[in-house]
């Protein structure tokens, strides 16, 4: 297949991309997304099954940071420390990365490689810093980050995960040189990993459904959401919803995946059942959280709650608020849960939910020059801040 070129100030680069008819092309981004979001929920799905038997797989790829802590925790407990030589030196050093992780907050507001990101701050957080957003570093390579958060230890949320599995389609397209131009830190348009951020680059390159009734295509973004009393039951929770990608648009036995869910995918009532289990579960409160970041979430808990605050350490505390939580919010049949609305399917939102917009990565293929499509990409941002702008 002849290959067209797109003069850079320094080079010529080649990138395929351009070359494709626009159906050629959906498919192409599609299935750089989905190679993407399976190989990081394979990766999970393995390292958490098989991480017992060698604990060096926490030590790579992306875990939810509330399953990262139970898998230290589990293995300190689990394994013998007399089983072998190799399982006496690792629990030290299991039992200190713990602790560290839990004073640094990572299991609150994630975690990607230091090399590779810096964290946002977030004034009035419980850890200072806003959750699960991470920026590229200066004289980072874009490229160099982006496999470097699905590659090395990482604590993301599904979401995020699919943005990186974009972000990867992205980079197949328009190639390494141009997609590290665009995505440089120094510039208006840096790599930023954080779903919920409108001034987030990608953002302004997904494309929502044209309505709800818009059928769901392979590599869509798709958000299934959990009953609105979750908040209530689980403060501290991460199952109000998931945030997926469909790996399979067959009519009416569509399969979407995220984080946990494997690389084949879950089926809509599967993914109910799933949110329907996640409700049910114990609330977990301060397990992952150190004691000075517990006592600032108990507080607001507590306030919330309408209690007087009492003198008494934070994980009495905690367990006053389980108990009261767990009451006030009890366990749901399937028949409960559906008339408290079950699971809903939320298309085309404010969070960007949809596919990768074809015509816009074509314009930035093919603009003649690296600095041209950077200005094209940032015009497409301010048009999108703009339209969440309240005047």
């Amino acid at each position: 297949m002849a290959s067209s070129s797109v003069q850079s100030s320094s080079c010529v680069v080649q990138i395929p991309f351009v070359s494709l008819t626009r159906e050629q092309k959906r498919d192409f981004l599609s299935a750089a997304a989905v190679k993407t979001i399976q190989k990081i929920t394979a990766g999970y799905k393995h390292r958490m099954e098989h991480y017992l038997e060698n604990s060096h797989l926490l030590d790579i790829g992306v875990f939810y940071p509330r399953d990262y802590a139970s898998a230290l925790t589990n293995y300190v407990q689990q394994v013998d420390p007399a089983a072998s030589c190799v399982a006496q030196e690792d629990l030290p050093l299991i039992q200190a990365r713990l602790s560290m992780l839990k004073a640094q907050g990572a299991f609150v507001h994630g975690f990607l490689s230091p090399r590779h990101f810096e964290m946002k701050k977030q004034d009035g957080s419980v850890t200072g810093f806003e959750i699960n957003s991470f920026v590229v570093k200066p004289l980072v390579r874009p490229s160099d980050a982006l496999k470097a958060a699905y590659k090395k230890l990482s604590f993301l949320g599904c979401g995020e995960c699919c943005q990186i599995s974009f972000y990867q389609a992205i980079l197949k397209a328009l190639g390494e040189e141009r997609f590290n131009y665009i995505f440089a830190a120094k510039g208006p348009s840096a790599l930023f990993i954080h779903m919920n951020a409108s001034t987030n680059p990608i953002l302004c390159l997904i494309k929502p459904p044209h309505s709800e009734e818009t059928p769901v295509k392979k590599a869509d973004i798709v958000f299934f959401k959990n009953i609105d009393s979750y908040q209530q039951r689980h403060p501290n929770g991460d199952g109000a919803g998931y945030v997926t990608l469909c790996v399979d648009d067959t009519p009416g036995h569509e399969r979407f995946t995220a984080l946990g869910f494997g690389a084949e995918g879950l089926s809509k009532e599967e993914i109910s059942e799933l949110l329907r289990e996640q409700y049910n579960k114990e609330p977990a409160l301060v397990q992952t959280l150190s004691n000075a970041h517990a006592a600032k979430c108990i507080l607001r808990w507590y306030k919330t709650l309408k209690r007087d605050v009492v003198e008494a350490h934070p994980q009495q505390i905690a367990h006053m608020i389980q108990t009261t939580l767990e009451k006030k919010y009890p366990r749901l049949s399937k028949e409960a849960f559906e008339e408290q609305g079950g699971m809903q399917q939320l298309k085309g939102d404010a969070l960007g939910h949809g596919s990768l917009d074809v015509d816009k990565l074509e314009i930035l293929a093919r603009a003649s020059t690296h600095e041209k499509a950077l200005n094209m990409l940032t015009l497409w941002q301010r048009a999108l801040l703009s339209e969440w702008t309240i005047p």
